[in-house]
């Protein structure tokens, strides 16, 4: 069961790495579901003979409750046929018990959770990924995909990844040459006390949280106020095109006593 591994890059310029499920779990996850759906309609099945049984033993001469009985049934069959997926990856956010018990899940193209009107189109174009037979068209769309779509997918704008995204290094253990804060270093020093320190600091296990939990828009809030209170305590704009969390990062540098360097894990 291969998966690759796959770059995005939101409009908030967060870096987000996936692991693409590939064609092979994807189809065990749709293994599961199947199992399920026929236990299910043997479920069905047995309650509409009981049902049917146990009324024409009631009222024998009433004809009418087991053809009633049955075009319940059917409904109840068709829906779920047709919408098994779509119920499922609505109510779990991108998952059904095959994708769940198989840790994957749909998400948007950068990541986000799967929209309502996404997922609807990646399931009415399932009828089409299955064509002629088992979703060959569908699984074979996704082997020559880059990114393993199938069909829906690539209609929709979903992509289907591991639910658990890469780990996402700690900045750190990163420090920022720049001149932003240069000659300025003793004064940062001073005007920052424990508790200020303390929430610089906590910005990282923060950042990490909300990355593995693909809340990537909420990464973006907390650097905007970050920033816009750090430029306040510092006096020190936050330089247009220059990422919020390099700034972040260069001053924690100097708060931690690290030194310079190039970017790379100190």
């Amino acid at each position: 069961m291969q998966d690759l591994s796959q770059s995005y890059q939101t409009s908030e310029k967060i870096r987000v790495e996936f692991e693409v499920a590939g064609v092979f779990l994807r189809y065990a996850a749709l293994a599961v579901d199947m199992i399920l759906q026929f236990l299910i309609t043997a479920g069905l099945i047995f309650i509409l003979a009981f049902v049917i049984l146990g009324g024409a033993c009631v009222d024998s001469n009433n004809s009418e409750f087991p053809t009633a009985a049955l075009i319940i049934f059917l409904i109840i069959l068709a829906i779920m046929v047709t919408s098994y997926h779509l119920i499922f990856e609505l109510l779990w956010k991108g998952q059904t018990p095959g994708k769940k018990l198989l840790h994957i899940r749909v998400v948007q193209d950068n990541g986000s959770l799967a929209t309502p009107l996404s997922l609807v189109l990646r399931n009415i174009f399932r009828l089409v990924d299955f064509l002629p037979a088992a979703y060959l068209a569908g699984g074979i769309c996704a082997m020559v995909n880059k990114d393993k779509k199938r069909l829906g997918d690539l209609v929709a704008g979903t992509i289907v990844v591991r639910e658990k995204a890469s780990v996402l290094p700690d900045l750190r253990n990163y420090t920022v040459d720049t001149d932003l804060f240069k000659g300025k270093e003793a004064e940062l020093n001073r005007g920052f006390s424990d508790e200020e320190r303390g929430i610089v600091e906590d910005y990282f296990p923060a950042r990490i949280f909300l990355y593995e939990t693909n809340h990537f828009h909420s990464i973006k809030e907390i650097e905007n106020e970050m920033v816009s209170w750090l430029e306040q305590k510092t006096g020190v704009k936050c330089p247009d095109g220059f990422e919020k969390r390099t700034y972040i990062i260069s001053i924690h540098t100097i708060l931690s006593g690290e030194g310079g360097g190039d970017g790379q894990p100190a």
